[in-house]
């Protein structure tokens, strides 16, 4: 109703005036689309001036509403739209809101105004107006002209209407009612009634606006009467107002039902919302009990404190039995002539009702009892309101399964509680061990995470400027030792991320982004991975390829990484001079593919097979141990075979080796061998492309750079980086040196290392920051801090950007590049 409204309709804040909806009608007037209005005021829109709204505001404070105000309004096109305005407050949910009716009169001013200029335009438009329009003689109160607007709206010929005082017509009945203000009224030169009932020729009664002006025409003066049709519009407003009571009526119920498990509480705020909502004399609701087939009242609201039962009733024994057993709502219209038990109670009790409806109470497909309302004078039951009868019944049907809902959950945490109880010591313990160990895996992750970052910061960084040989050209063995070193860098940078994402790996959400992968090549790209440390302790290697399977589907970098983790353990706990295999075979009958490390050294004892894949465990823990490393690589080979939906198998002797074995389906390598023979066979798997080496844009004139940093390598990798882009650099190596150097130098950007000495770059930022010349100044935090929430604390403090070591460094240009055009 709101929407279909031929009247333009508006709710807005009645805080500050912001549109909380309008209908299409009041879109049309303005011309705007509904998503620029939402939101915003009418002086944001420019639809109404200030001057215009500070009278609207003071008129509306001093009557506490407004009727039939008019005003002037600015369309979106610049078209000046003259409207009569009406507003009043609603309250919805606790909330006070302004519902505004607006009826544009555009047409009517200017048919006003041109009535004043030209008699002859005026009777055209007097002819053609969509208003009723009633002229009299303002010295005699006689109708002298009728438009035929108003003929067709009322029903009375026009000679009906002539020669008569306004009272002499019977349809006019408030006007009769109120002669002598009536003509108080017309003393005064204006006239306005609102909501005025009329009633037609037909009988129907509708609802006008009457409004009268006295003004000078040909000689004499005339009192204009202009009556609109507003009956639409009441029954709109009287539909809006009666859905926003059953609105705030269901939701006083929905609070009643989220709010309190008390059934009699909530069944009550139930009722009250049933006699105010359906308009009923009284009303019970009776709960139903499935076992023994019984009903019994709960709550009940204007009866006769005896027309209720004292105790339970069988189904047979009234008509909400009946409803319970057809699962249908039970209409008896006229309560005095039924034959039934019900009647006789209610006789008893002095009840008069005359009518009687007994709704189930339905929910989930179980009867939960049944909601009677009863009626002491007899009415006509409009779809409408049966529908509201539904609804409300099924509200009642939602708290009375949530009361008993929570009623077992309560029986339920008791026994629960009990059993807890006889725990708590033993779980208390637990808890202590831990929280105990939690603390020591973040305090070694925390650890480990920025000691390894800061070296591989500078060896990554050094690589990856040297490799584009911006100072000098490189020899092709050079380059390739570079590539070396980069591709050993970013492969350490990969476990040193494994171990931040310990928490995936535990929880099972490691990424697992499958490829069709060369068998071969993997292999062998694996073994040259570890053949530099093999050679220094001059372990042999060997390959052998024991299957005609030579492409599998697996993650290439996933399955790289459990091969050189067994591999990395092969030699590491190998003897010098030994030997090292690693074997590829398949079993078609297990339909499985294996990778076996096989190695002749150390060996693990029997009791100590089942500690190998625990995380962060070794089976050498003393702290004057041989073997160096952090317990984590074979923890990890396993999850992340896991993820391929295989396995991982040991067998091993003290002093005689050990052999490790990936099972991995068969049938997946099968099925990806086939995809490629029909795709015609591609490269499968390759190192890491290079990155393009694509110089930063050089920039004209020199911008000062500071870096805060107080690790030697890593200032000399990226001061003298980005020197070859052009920056000029400004080194401080703390945060104290970092504010001094601030101030002396005024940089363009500054790179703040987060761990320094004296003051460390957390409160350098904050400090900088609250300085206004480096209020927006861009700062990019640059830190091995890599664990979760380091990023957040870092872009808090007032970072522009958040870059965890070891840094790309043309990222890092990258990054300077794009904030500092920022700043231009």
């Amino acid at each position: 109703a709101f929407q279909a409204s031929p009247t333009g309709l508006a709710i807005s804040s009645l805080e500050d005036g912001r549109f909380m909806d309008v209908n299409e009608s009041y879109l049309h007037m303005v011309e705007y689309q509904r998503e620029e209005v939402i939101g915003h005021t009418s002086t944001e829109l420019n639809l109404i001036s200030i001057e215009e709204r500070t009278r609207y505001i003071q008129q509306f404070r001093e009557q506490g509403r407004l009727l039939n105000f008019e005003m002037q309004l600015q369309a979106k096109s610049g078209r000046l739209v003259h409207m009569l305005f009406s507003s009043q407050q609603i309250e919805l949910d606790g909330v006070l809101y302004l519902l505004s009716t607006t009826i544009e009169i555009t047409e009517r001013k200017k048919a006003e105004e041109k009535l004043l200029a030209s008699e002859g335009r005026y009777r055209r438009l007097f002819e053609a107006a969509k208003d009723g329009i009633l002229i009299l003689d303002a010295d005699t109160g006689e109708i002298v002209d009728v438009n035929p607007f108003l003929i067709e709206l009322l029903g009375y010929a026009h000679t009906e209407f002539l020669g008569k005082q306004l009272w002499e017509i019977g349809l006019f009945k408030d006007i009769v009612a109120n002669k002598s203000a009536f003509l108080k009224l017309q003393e005064e030169r204006y006239i306005r009634y609102e909501n005025l009932p009329l009633e037609t020729r037909d009988g129907r009664l509708i609802w006008v606006e009457f409004i009268s002006n006295t003004y000078d025409a040909s000689n004499r003066k005339v009192i204009q009467c202009n009556i609109r049709d507003i009956t639409k519009r009441k029954q709109t407003e009287e539909l809006i107002q009666q859905q926003l009571k059953q609105i705030n009526g269901l939701r006083a119920i929905d609070v009643a039902i989220s709010s309190s498990f008390d059934i009699r509480v909530t069944l009550d705020i139930v009722l009250q919302q049933v006699l105010s909502q359906l308009g009923v004399d009284a009303a019970g609701i009776l709960l139903f009990d499935p076992y023994k087939e019984t009903l019994e009242y709960a709550a009940s609201r204007g009866l006769r404190p005896n027309a209720l039962h004292p105790g339970s009733l069988k189904l047979s024994e009234s008509p909400a039995g009946r409803a319970v057993r057809e699962r249908l709502r039970i209409h008896i219209p006229n309560l005095p002539n039924a034959d039934d038990t019900l009647l006789e109670a209610l006789q008893s009790a002095g009840e008069d009702s005359v009518e009687y409806y007994g709704t189930p109470l339905v929910v989930k497909g179980e009867v939960k009892g049944v909601l009677e309302t009863y009626q002491r004078t007899p009415r006509r039951s409009n779809p409408e309101w049966l529908g509201l009868l539904e609804i409300l019944a099924g509200q009642a049907a939602i708290a009375i399964d949530n009361a008993q809902l929570f009623d077992n959950l309560r029986r339920a945490n008791e026994e629960l509680e009990l059993r807890v109880a006889q725990r708590t010591e033993e779980l208390n313990r637990l808890n202590i061990e831990l929280e105990h160990a939690n603390r020591s895996k973040d305090e070694f992750l925390a650890t480990m995470s920025h000691e390894l970052r800061t070296p591989l910061n500078s060896i990554l960084g050094l690589s990856e400027s040297l490799l584009e040989q911006r100072r000098e050209p490189l020899s092709d063995r050079q380059q390739k030792s570079l590539q070396i070193i980069s591709a050993s860098g970013h492969h350490l940078l990969e476990l040193i991320n494994d171990i931040l994402d310990l928490s995936k790996i535990e929880a099972g959400m490691l990424d697992y982004s499958p490829q069709i992968v060369a068998v071969d090549d993997l292999c062998r790209s694996s073994l040259a991975f570890i053949k530099e440390q093999a050679t220094r302790k001059s372990i042999i290697m060997t390959y052998q390829k024991e299957t005609d399977v030579s492409k599998i589907s697996a993650d290439p970098r996933r399955l790289k990484q459990i091969l050189v983790n067994l591999l990395t353990n092969a030699v590491k706990f190998t003897p010098e001079h030994g030997q090292v295999t690693l074997q590829v075979s398949a079993d078609m009958q297990q339909d499985r593919i294996q990778f076996s490390v096989i190695d002749n050294g150390i060996g693990i004892a029997l009791e100590d097979l089942h500690r190998v894949f625990i995380p962060f465990v070794q089976v050498d823990s003393s702290l004057a141990r041989q073997y160096e490393g952090t317990g984590l690589g074979l923890a990890l080979v396993q999850k992340l075979a896991d993820l391929h939906g295989g396995g991982v198998a040991v067998e091993s002797k003290v002093g005689q080796g050990s052999r490790f074995t990936v099972n991995l389906p068969l049938s997946k390598a099968l099925s990806a061998q086939q995809e490629i023979m029909e795709t015609g066979g591609k490269p499968l798997i390759s190192e890491p492309e290079q990155e393009s080496n694509l110089a930063a844009e050089e920039r004209t004139g020199r911008r000062v750079v500071l870096l805060a940093e107080d690790n030697k390598d890593n200032i000399l990798t990226i001061g003298d980086y980005l020197e070859s882009h052009g920056y000029e650099i400004v080194v401080a190596n703390n945060g104290v040196k970092a504010l001094e150097k601030a101030l002396e130098n005024h940089p363009h950007i500054i790179l703040m290392d987060i761990q320094m000495p004296v003051m460390d770059g957390m409160e350098a930022i904050r400090r900088l920051r609250a300085l206004p010349r480096f209020a927006s100044t861009p700062i990019i935090a640059l830190t091995a801090l890599a664990m979760p929430g380091d990023r957040e604390r870092c872009l808090e403090a007032g970072a522009n950007e958040y870059m965890s070591k070891p840094v790309s460094l043309k990222g890092l240009v990258n990054i300077i590049n794009e904030l500092l055009s920022h700043e231009e």
